[in-house]
C-alpha cells in the first residue's frame, strides 16, 4: 500500500514538473489539444473542451477567462471569452 501511494505521489510530481507554465494562452507552445481549446488556467497550459451553447447560461461552470475584463458569452453558438466595453 505504501509503495502504491509513493508511486502515485511520484507520478503526480512528474506531471506537475512536465506541465508547461504560462501567463496567457500565447505561452502554450508545447501542448496540443484534440477537440478542445488550449488555454492558460491558473498558470498552467490546459485543454478546455469546446462548449457549444444556445444561450449565455450554457457557458456557466467553465474556468475563468484568462484576460482581465473578459467573461464567457455565447457567440456563434460557442462559449467564448469576450470583453464588452
Amino acid at each position: 500500500m505504501k509503495f502504491l501511494l509513493s508511486l502515485l505521489v511520484a507520478a503526480f510530481a512528474v506531471i506537475l514538473v512536465c506541465s508547461e507554465r504560462c501567463f496567457n494562452s500565447g505561452d502554450c507552445a508545447l501542448e496540443t489539444c484534440a477537440n478542445s481549446t488550449l488555454t492558460c488556467v491558473h498558470g498552467i497550459c490546459t485543454c478546455v473542451a469546446s462548449q457549444k451553447c444556445s444561450m449565455m447560461s450554457d457557458c456557466t461552470g467553465l474556468p475563468p477567462c484568462e484576460k482581465h475584463g473578459e467573461t464567457w458569452h455565447c457567440y456563434d453558438n460557442m462559449c467564448k471569452c469576450i470583453r464588452f466595453h
